[in-house]
């Protein structure tokens, strides 16, 4: 994949990602308020959500996806049964995977932060996971790595820890 392949797409995530949010919520039949005191995530950012004019944090969108009975991979378009279910918490399994497809690829933080345009210091906060992730950092981190965000977001395959 090519890097501007690779930025169109990414580009195009929150628009496809606020989508199935709408969608999810109709197909549910729930209310943008409905929707907001069941994922406990206010109104405003909701509305913002679904018109991609936000960036939402992994805990916010695995609240909503979790108001939708799904993970946060699915969220993103991961069908049901790819994705085994996870005892760890959406950051926990982020800051995991950038560990792991770090070290895969034999780099140093300094080296994913210049991949990503992120600080080292903030890339090293990400995997021992004491900060958060938004949408945006998701996004860059894919970018870097070369894989599809859903690959940040689940456990990875027996062969692959």
């Amino acid at each position: 994949m090519s890097g501007e392949q690779n930025d169109q797409q990414c580009s195009d995530i929150p628009r496809r990602l606020a989508e199935r949010i709408r969608c999810a919520r109709e197909l549910f039949d729930l209310s943008l308020h409905a929707l907001s005191e069941k994922a406990q995530v206010d109104r405003k950012s909701l509305r913002s959500i679904e018109a991609a004019e936000f960036n939402p944090s992994v805990k916010t969108l695995e609240r909503i996806a979790n108001a939708f009975d799904m993970t946060i991979a699915e969220l993103f378009g991961a069908s049901r049964g790819s994705i085994p279910s996870s005892l760890l918490d959406a950051p926990t399994l982020v800051a995991l995977n950038v560990k792991r497809l770090r070290r895969a690829k034999d780099w140093n933080a300094a080296d994913l932060a210049e991949r990503t345009l992120m600080k080292a210091a903030y890339v090293s906060l990400l995997e021992t996971g004491k900060c958060g992730c938004t949408l945006r950092t998701l996004l860059r981190l894919a970018a870097g790595f070369q894989v599809d965000v859903v690959q940040l977001l689940t456990h990875p395959a027996p062969h692959e820890r």
